[in-house]
C-alpha cells in the first residue's frame, strides 16, 4: 500500500469510528429549558488540551472504544435540560499525519481538511456544509467547519473546530443538536469550551 493510501486509509477510520459515537439519541425534544451555571477547567493530559465548561454538563468515563478511537472526553446535556447535545473532543497524532503530510506533498492542515471533507459527506446522510473558515484560538490555528445532516428523519447541527497544535497533533473538538436548538445551545454551551480551548 502507497504513503498515500496508508496516511489517508488511518484518517479516515479515525473520523468515522469517533463520529459513530457523536451520534444524538434517536428521540428529540423541542423544550428549551437551559440554564447557566458555573464553569469549570478540564484539563486533559494526553495532548494538553485545557478548556472551560459549564459544570452542570454531565459525562461519561471513556470506553475501551473510546480511548482507541482517541476520544478525549465526552459531555452531554445537563440531567434538568431537555434539548439534547453532544460535546466531545478526540485527537490524531503521530505517524499517520506524517505519512498523510509526506504522501501528499501538503500542509498537515491542507491535508487533514481535504481528508475531512473528503470524509464527512460519506459519513453523514443528507450532509450539507453550512460554513468552513480558517481561524485563530487562543493563538493556535484552527479550522471551523458548519454542517448539517439527517439522523433518524431529524435534522442535526454539529461544529466541528479542529486545532493543530504542532505538525503532527489534531484536535477535533465535536459539538451537536438538533438544528433547531443549536443557536441556543451554541450560546449557552458550546461556544465556551471552543472559545477557551488552548494547549499547556
Amino acid at each position: 500500500m502507497s504513503k498515500i493510501k496508508l496516511g489517508i486509509t488511518f484518517t479516515c477510520v479515525l473520523i468515522i469510528v469517533i463520529g459513530v459515537g457523536f451520534l444524538l439519541p434517536r428521540r428529540w425534544s423541542s423544550k428549551k429549558d437551559v440554564k447557566s451555571v458555573v464553569s469549570q477547567t478540564v484539563v486533559d493530559n494526553s495532548v494538553g488540551l485545557v478548556v472551560q465548561r459549564d459544570a452542570s454538563l454531565s459525562s461519561a468515563p471513556n470506553s475501551v472504544d473510546d480511548e482507541k478511537a482517541g476520544q478525549l472526553w465526552k459531555f452531554n446535556q445537563p440531567l434538568q435540560t431537555q434539548q439534547e447535545f453532544v460535546i466531545s473532543a478526540s485527537y490524531e497524532q503521530g505517524a499517520s499525519l506524517k505519512k498523510l503530510t509526506s504522501a501528499t506533498k501538503q500542509s498537515l492542515r491542507d491535508a487533514v481538511l481535504d481528508n475531512v471533507n473528503r470524509q464527512l459527506p460519506k459519513q453523514y446522510p443528507g450532509y450539507r456544509q453550512v460554513s468552513q473558515q480558517d481561524i485563530t484560538v487562543n493563538d493556535i490555528q484552527a479550522t471551523r467547519v458548519v454542517f448539517e445532516y439527517t439522523s433518524t428523519q431529524t435534522r442535526i447541527k454539529q461544529q466541528l473546530l479542529l486545532l493543530f497544535k504542532n505538525s503532527d497533533t489534531v484536535v477535533y473538538i465535536k459539538a451537536q443538536a438538533r438544528a433547531g436548538d443549536y443557536d441556543d445551545l451554541n450560546q449557552h454551551y458550546f461556544e465556551q469550551i471552543f472559545s477557551t480551548a488552548k494547549f499547556q
